[in-house]
């Protein structure tokens, strides 16, 4: 590859038409970082996006890990890019879930709804979770991808949606004791909490939203 300032349909056929793993890796890594600085020219982004395209179908694992870890945080990245390294295998797609500010809370649902739990995990992690979001990873019922979302301060889960969490959970310690730890929680909650919790978790609940000892 030549340098990326100097990138041209040439380099992108030689990509193309080399076999070496490690090389592959070494541009996906050099050119998404170049095109994450914001140092290109139209031209040479409409190049590096071309590349993306067909690194996101390369067979080795390595080089898709590499394009994802260098475009997780750009906001530029084309979203069909975003979105084909969010749909892949975990080590690659995890990193793109959790921090991508190009996927939109369609693509989340649709990846919570068919996805396993680590990848719904890491779309509990985010820095902003949506209600809709918070619902749909609500609705898989699965305990620690619950309790990842309830621990997620940033996270928005409307009174409906925590109203479900303690239907679906009345028996867990570990729900119930992330839910009591949110910063705010709505009246409704408090008092359906505190009739399930342990006693250290109530006088926490008590002391903490001044909810009347009777």
């Amino acid at each position: 590859m030549k340098k990326l300032h100097l990138l041209t349909a040439d380099d992108v056929r030689r990509l193309k038409a080399d076999r070496t793993t490690r090389t592959r890796e070494t541009t996906a890594a050099k050119v998404a970082g170049q095109f994450c600085q914001g140092e290109l020219s139209d031209s040479e982004r409409q190049i590096a996006e071309e590349i993306f395209r067909f690194l996101v179908r390369d067979v080795a694992v390595k080089v898709r890990e590499a394009l994802c870890q260098h475009l997780k945080e750009s906001r530029n990245v084309p979203h069909d890019v975003a979105l084909s390294l969010a749909r892949d295998v975990e080590s690659v797609a995890l990193p793109m879930l959790e921090s991508s500010g190009v996927l939109s809370d369609e693509d989340l649902i649709e990846i919570v709804r068919s996805q396993g739990p680590a990848k719904q995990k890491a779309v509990a992690r985010r820095t902003e979770v949506s209600e809709q979001v918070s619902e749909a990873l609500i609705e898989t019922e699965n305990e620690e991808v619950v309790t990842t979302l309830v621990e997620n301060a940033n996270a928005e889960i409307s009174e409906q949606a925590m109203q479900k969490v303690v239907e679906t959970f009345p028996d867990s310690e570990v729900v119930q004791g992330v839910l009591a730890q949110r910063p705010e929680l709505p009246i409704s909650v408090e008092e359906r909490l505190v009739g399930l919790v342990s006693y250290t978790m109530r006088q926490h609940l008590i002391d903490h939203y001044d909810i009347p000892i009777d």
